[in-house]
């Protein structure tokens, strides 16, 4: 998640004054909690995160001692490519070079580093408790079961994938232990929090919103470092390309504001989501899931051992993962993982797990690591660093979208930032990040404008390229984090759209696209017949200090028979910036 080189440290408001002297550690002033609304009408600044006492923007003090040699046990280390990748095919970098795709985890683990302390939350189907690999980092009152009244309740075997074993397999990338038997967690000291919201993966997730926003809403909350979604919204039918908002997800949304406000002590809780599974049917779009489309959401897609994302132009590899305006990241998948251990697995409590459902905890194990050596960060400033680190695989011009530049580094603005529409900012890089927050700056205040269009545009005609100006003036932020569309628009009931484009372009000529279909790429939705209301986030103006000015929304639906319904009118629009 440029210009602003003038990196000053926090501007804490100063409601009480709470200075002390410990042992000549720093002093530190006691702040407000930050809250900001997507909905205001006007600037809110948000409250700076209050330093915890006795910190400054450096690992822990005092420092852990390094570690020479790591001498790994775990007998299934080797099998683990997405934390060390010796076999896999070297893959070429933006601007040259290449690299094996893994997320360079073995430096930090030798800076001593185990997610010791921080508390992840694994928002899925219920985590294996007993687990041998994960009962130390999962103490049974951690077992929140909102199916059983025990919480030490044997995950059911409900089919012979084991989709019930969804959790588990989560689990084990981001904290299995390091106790010399099975794999390696991320953060393998890491506390857990299992939050078991469905029984099935596969037919259950649709119905769970209930429980998740009791999950966000406990008091643990405060505590939290971040939470783990390998799930997605409640779509219709569960399915990938369609739309819907019910009265519920707005109040999950809602949650999501708190635990950024509220969690890790005041300075947020990341939220890591998977970016789901379409485009290995050709379907779908990220841009469909609502919880991908919230401004705080790292939103993860996945990576193989060689590089493949997703499908390319001429249909040459298939991935399962989602293209989109909204996604942060890309991550390894198909790993070697913790399984579902004894009846209901006799074979093994081992498996290899796939899809971004195995992509975002990779993402979730890194952030609690990055949380535990520097415990000042707030999730805005985690969010930003891991895509300034990340590394940016070289793309095919012939086949794949190209990379588009966004904006500024924050932490160096000679740098240019850009973003394509598989990748997001690239492969999350975990030894790269600690690099980047040795001499990171902590975020100044964040500010919230909103500018509103009120006036309709007819968009009925087909191949017609529709738009509509809104002019931001005075917005007081001269670097983007992030930006949120909200349409609102009359329609036919019937709307499945296959060929067509959504996109906003920028006051410098930036192009930011939340649906695009190129040749045999498509993004499609279905969209519920009840829904005349969108919101989208859209990430490629990272970085971008061209705020003022005119701001432009496009719309084309292609005549295509693949193209059911139409969009009328779009009869108003706002536009949401934050930065600071």
């Amino acid at each position: 998640m440029t210009i602003h080189k003038s990196r000053s440290t926090m501007n804490i408001k100063k409601t009480t004054i709470c200075c002390f002297i410990l042992l000549g550690f720093f002093l530190n002033a006691c702040g407000n909690k930050p809250n900001d609304s997507s909905t205001s009408q006007s600037e809110k600044e948000q409250a700076k995160p209050k330093l915890k006492p006795a910190t400054t923007n450096t690992p822990t003090q005092p420092l852990k001692p390094p570690i020479t040699n790591l001498n790994i046990q775990d007998p299934l280390y080797k099998d683990q490519w997405h934390l060390k990748n010796t076999t896999g095919s070297l893959v070429s970098l933006k601007g040259g070079g290449q690299t094996r795709i893994d997320i360079n985890v073995e430096p930090v683990w030798k800076l001593g580093y185990t997610g010791q302390g921080m508390k992840v939350g694994i928002l899925d189907t219920l985590v294996q408790q007993s687990h041998p690999d994960l009962k130390d980092n999962l103490p049974l009152a951690n077992v929140i079961n909102y199916y059983s009244a025990s919480p030490d309740a044997l995950p059911i075997c409900t089919d012979s994938k084991k989709s019930n074993a969804h959790g588990t397999r989560v689990a084990g990338i981001i904290a299995s232990r390091d106790n010399s038997i099975g794999t390696r967690g991320i953060s393998h000291r890491a506390t857990l929090y299992s939050y078991g919201l469905f029984y099935d993966s596969q037919t259950d997730r649709w119905k769970y919103l209930e429980k998740l926003l009791n999950a966000l809403q406990r008091s643990e909350h405060k505590k939290i470092a971040v939470y783990n979604g390998s799930i997605s919204d409640a779509r219709v039918n569960g399915s990938e390309m369609s739309m819907i908002t019910t009265a519920k997800e707005k109040e999950v949304l809602n949650a999501f504001d708190k635990v950024t406000a509220e969690g890790f002590s005041g300075l947020g809780a990341s939220l890591v989501f998977s970016a789901g599974n379409g485009a290995a049917q050709y379907l779908g779009s990220s841009a469909n899931d609502d919880f991908l489309n919230h401004y705080a959401t790292i939103a993860v897609n996945s990576v193989t051992q060689n590089g493949g994302v997703i499908p390319t132009k001429n249909l040459s590899s298939i991935q399962p993962a989602q293209r989109g305006g909204n996604l942060w990241l890309v991550a390894p998948f198909v790993l070697k993982t913790t399984d579902l251990a004894g009846a209901c697995n006799p074979s093994g409590a081992y498996t290899d797990f796939g899809g971004t459902s195995s992509a975002a905890p990779v993402v979730s194990g890194v952030i609690a690591l990055l949380r535990e050596a520097y415990p000042n960060l707030t999730w805005r400033d985690v969010k930003l660093i891991l895509a300034e680190s990340a590394k940016k695989l070289a793309t095919d011009s012939t086949h794949d979208l190209p990379w588009e530049p966004t904006g500024k580094m924050y932490s160096n603005s000679s740098k240019n930032q850009y973003y394509q529409r598989a990748m997001g900012f690239g492969l999350i890089d975990a030894g790269a990040a600690f690099e980047l927050a040795k001499n990171w700056t902590l975020l100044p205040q964040m500010k919230t404008k909103t500018f509103e269009n009120h006036t309709a545009f007819n968009t009925q005609n087909r191949d017609t390229i529709h738009s509509s100006i809104l002019q931001v003036q005075n917005s007081q932020i001269n670097f983007i984090e992030s930006v949120t569309v909200d349409l609102e628009i009359e329609r036919t009931d019937e709307l499945k759209l296959l060929y067509w484009t959504l996109s906003l372009v920028s006051p410098d000529g930036k192009e930011g696209w939340i649906y695009r279909y190129l040749d045999e790429m498509i993004e499609n939705v279905e969209i519920d017949k009840s829904m005349k209301n969108f919101k989208f986030s859209i990430n490629a103006f990272l970085g971008n200090y061209t705020v003022n000015g005119a701001w432009k929304l496009k719309l084309q639906i292609k005549d295509d028979a693949g193209n059911k319904g139409e969009i009328s009118q779009v009869k108003n629009w706002k536009l949401t910036i934050r930065g600071h």
